[in-house]
């Protein structure tokens, strides 16, 4: 109970004038509330692809994204957020993403049930994209498809969970109330 209303402290301090959470990947891992290889092959945090000819050159925003290495062969990859910013609330996410390559696959965007919200295939030029999609879970995964050879990484960088509370101090206490409800189940 302590641990929780300590994190719901800090969750009101980060949101005092805002209700989002942003994620730019800048530790050179995959932040708290994420996990990757679940399901499929592991999302890597780089600073640029080790593949000639696919991958973004930098970052969208500071130095470290996540993306996919395609050249190892692996067909799907995942990046699951667990939606501990906003619990059981609907809520949006925005990202940038990059899909430079010959053989670009496909970057989906999926709810925590598995319904696919967002999807786009094949190369989109070498400028990062922004995308925002709204969700009805906190929670979500991205799942980035090898395409027909290995000159297809995705990239995503700048992921902001946007969540329709307003109110600092019931964000608060709906994040408390999320991880007693998860330390309860340990």
């Amino acid at each position: 109970d302590r641990v929780a209303k300590h994190v719901a402290d800090r969750v009101a301090e980060r949101c005092a004038d805002r209700a989002a959470f942003a994620f730019g990947f800048e530790s050179g891992v995959v932040p708290p509330g994420w996990s990757t290889g679940v399901t499929g092959a592991v999302w890597q945090a780089g600073m640029t692809t080790p593949s000639s000819g696919t991958g973004p050159s930098s970052a969208h925003g500071g130095s470290w994204f996540m993306y996919i290495e395609t050249s190892w062969g692996d067909s799907m990859f995942d990046l699951t957020y667990d939606g501990v910013a906003c619990p059981g609330q609907a809520t949006a996410v925005s990202f940038w993403y990059s899909m430079i390559g010959s053989g670009m696959g496909t970057l989906r965007l999926k709810d925590t049930d598995g319904v696919e919200r967002w999807s786009l295939s094949g190369q989109q030029g070498p400028e990062w994209q922004q995308a925002t999609v709204p969700l009805p879970t906190a929670g979500f995964t991205f799942e980035g498809l090898r395409g027909h050879n290995s000159r297809g990484d995705i990239a995503i960088d700048d992921v902001s969970v946007c969540n329709p509370v307003t109110d600092p101090k019931q964000l608060a206490q709906r994040v408390a109330e999320h991880i007693t409800d998860r330390v309860a189940k340990l």
